[in-house]
């Protein structure tokens, strides 16, 4: 089943992402394509992990050149930190179609990987061993008894929920990209399993729990949102699909990060995330749509967790999260408090599926709004410190002059006031802990 773009009218593909004279869009199907040659060189059951790390730090590569790209299309001009994108696949948007397409429409069973705009969203993106632009993914379904298409995802907060597509389109993300199975028929059975899961739950006045633990429930009575879309692929396959090819992994890169989170402790954890769709058997890109206006400060705050990530793990930022820990267990006991009626039972209201006491998921959350301040202070810095660049260059900075930048601001006043201020202690052995003086 389909959905054509002309049924959607809200969506317009914009002629100069394809024409053939534009220079900019040359680039961006190249990039495409350099990317679908990549996946082509992934085999389960014969590729080592170290093979597919190298492949998907090539293909995030590759995604911040076309990011560049956009942007210089877009005159290197940047919205505002707090505005949000204009709809995925619209004419405001720069969108690189798979050649192997004649035209972009839309498919129930296709699957979507998404950047979010929080400082959440840049933590999962960047945390897992293996490179990331991506923070979310779902599937869509075309329910044949209305005609529509649906959105069905698992979001912490709230477990699995049905939307219309089209709202999605419209949450104002700076990346999409749409990725379709090569048996139409599974793909289709996959989404009409989940969205009949999620909708009988929503019935019967709850919802499918978010998996907080990211341990893979195999019964599937919990997940996360990659998990979610695992899991109608297996259904819909009798078990055969085991969706994605390549797990990332946790630990291996930032071990003591990782560990100081009460996510995996002294070992590397596979997790099912959102990227791990764009290297699985059977499953082709078909378009990426990225915002120009925003993809600069998307690179800009990936840098700085990234930076921030480093630094803890090496030591120079404090990384005792007792305190932490602590607190995100106050703040879900409250939640759970919250959600309890009379008897004990669960209030239907949303959230629907409150988080465990022992949360991975909130933990991190909790981190990244600590984070947040340092992120968006930086982010302005890093923006004026751009102007240079492009009056030198007329280019916006790239991943290593981003890095570059982050490494010489370092141990600066303005860098280490910062982190006190938001509860970081940017000095290894200091008395305080992440979130100060205990």
């Amino acid at each position: 089943m389909k959905l054509s773009l002309a049924i959607l009218s809200l969506l317009f593909i914009s002629s100069s992402a394809f024409s053939a004279d534009s220079t900019p869009a040359n680039e961006l199907q190249s990039i495409m394509k350099q990317q679908l040659a990549l996946n082509a060189r992934l085999i389960p059951g014969i590729s080592t992990a170290q093979e597919v790390t190298e492949i998907r730090a090539q293909k995030a590569a590759l995604r911040y050149r076309a990011s560049q790209i956009a942007e210089a299309q877009a005159g290197n001009t940047q919205r505002a930190l707090s505005e949000a994108s204009p709809a995925s696949f619209s004419k405001d948007q720069i969108v690189t179609l798979n050649p192997a397409f004649d035209k972009l429409e839309f498919r129930s069973g296709d699957i979507f990987l998404v950047r979010g705009r929080t400082t959440v969203s840049t933590a999962i993106a960047t945390i897992t061993d293996q490179p990331s632009q991506f923070s979310h993914t779902f599937m869509i379904y075309l329910n044949p008894e209305d005609q529509k298409m649906y959105a069905i995802e698992a979001l912490m907060d709230q477990g699995v929920i049905v939307h219309p597509f089209e709202e999605t389109l419209t949450e104002g993300l700076s990346r999409m990209n749409i990725y379709r199975y090569k048996d139409a028929a599974v793909a289709n059975a996959a989404a009409k399993i989940e969205f009949d899961r999620a909708m009988a739950a929503i019935r019967s006045g709850t919802r499918i729990p978010y998996a907080h633990s990211l341990v893979l429930d195999t019964s599937f009575n919990s997940v996360t949102c990659s998990q979610e879309v695992s899991s109608g692929f297996f259904m819909a396959s009798n078990g055969s699909l085991k969706f994605p090819s390549f797990e990332s992994t946790l630990g291996a890169k930032f071990p003591n990060l990782i560990e100081a989170l009460g996510i995996a402790k002294a070992s590397v954890l596979p997790v099912i995330w959102p990227a791990d769709y764009d290297t699985t058997e059977g499953l082709t890109l078909v378009a990426e749509s990225i915002d120009p206006r925003a993809s600069f400060n998307y690179r800009i705050k990936d840098q700085i967790i990234l930076s921030l990530f480093t630094w803890i793990e090496e030591g120079s930022v404090g990384r005792d999260f007792t305190r932490l820990i602590s607190l995100a267990k106050a703040e879900l006991a409250q939640k759970l408090n919250a959600q309890s009626g009379p008897a004990g039972t669960v209030k239907l209201t949303s959230p629907t599926n409150p988080p465990s006491q022992n949360s991975q998921v909130e933990l991190m959350g909790l981190f990244a709004s600590k984070a947040n301040d340092v992120v968006n202070a930086l982010t302005t810095q890093i923006l004026a410190a751009n102007q240079k660049q492009l009056a030198k260059s007329g280019r916006n900075m790239s991943e290593a002059e981003l890095s570059l930048y982050m490494e010489s601001v370092r141990h600066s006043p303005f860098v280490e006031n910062l982190l006190h201020a938001n509860g970081f202690s940017p000095k290894a052995g200091s008395c305080q802990d992440l979130f100060g003086a205990h």
